[in-house]
């Protein structure tokens, strides 16, 4: 098999996800579909097991545990292209374009064998991202079946202490970035105008302009540091690219 190719991606490539779920009941389940070159295409289901599901539902921000691989277009046959075949994950990628496959385009099946998944719905709603360390990084948080970021805009010491706060870190001493100062993020900004008197236990309890409503660019996606100190519960945070 040869490596995975590197996703290629025309355009404003920020503004799509990479891997989504069609034709399911819910967010949580679907056919698979891969974004690249400008359309959506599916995966063919020739090797495709439970590494390959789990490397999809941690892309998409589930639990990778009991992820279950579905065959033969059990939900329904996509159109487009297949974008790839042979697919071989070891399970502890983090991209699916990590795995190894017959190449991208390469392939010798129809949509009748278009692969699906079905994900576990345990994820974080927060983490944080390109850090040093688990401590620090990018802040994203989950809505809407996608992570997202949020614009620096009246992100301050009070919007760090909630997101230190959700992530079981102690709530003083945490440290706010702008400027997207762990790099920029992709996808949706889903907060701006963030407004926290520091006492919530959720980000969503703050105030802020709405979902999805701003007026900013990744370059200015807020970030964290908090403090390793009186830790209470356990938290799981994955890199994100």
């Amino acid at each position: 098999m040869m490596p995975a190719t590197p996703i290629l991606v025309l355009g404003e490539k920020e503004e799509f996800l990479k891997v989504r779920l069609v034709n399911g009941v819910d967010s949580l389940e679907g056919r698979v579909e891969i974004y690249i070159n400008g359309t959506w295409g599916t995966i063919c289901d020739d090797e495709f097991g439970d590494e390959e599901a789990s490397g999809i539902c941690g892309m998409l921000g589930y639990n990778e545990t009991g992820s279950v691989p579905y065959i033969r277009a059990y939900f329904g046959e996509g159109y487009g292209s297949i974008v790839l075949d042979d697919l071989n994950c070891i399970g502890t990628e983090t991209d699916i374009f990590d795995c190894q496959s017959g190449g991208l385009f390469q392939h010798n099946c129809a949509h009748s064998e278009d692969a699906g998944v079905v994900c576990q719905e345990d994820f974080m709603e927060v983490r944080l991202v390109d850090g040093n360390n688990s401590l620090e990084g990018r802040v994203e948080i989950y809505v809407n079946g996608i992570w997202g970021t949020i614009c620096d805009d009246g992100f301050g010491d009070e919007e760090a202490s909630v997101i230190c706060g959700m992530l079981g870190y102690h709530n003083a001493g945490s440290v706010p970035y702008s400027k997207a100062h762990f790099g920029e993020g992709y996808g949706s900004i889903v907060l701006d105008d963030l407004n926290c008197i520091g006492t919530e236990t959720d980000i969503f309890d703050c105030q802020s302009d709405g979902l999805f409503q701003h007026n900013c660019r990744h370059s200015e996606d807020a970030g964290v540091a908090c403090q390793d100190s009186s830790r209470h519960v356990s938290a799981v945070l994955t890199p994100w690219r």
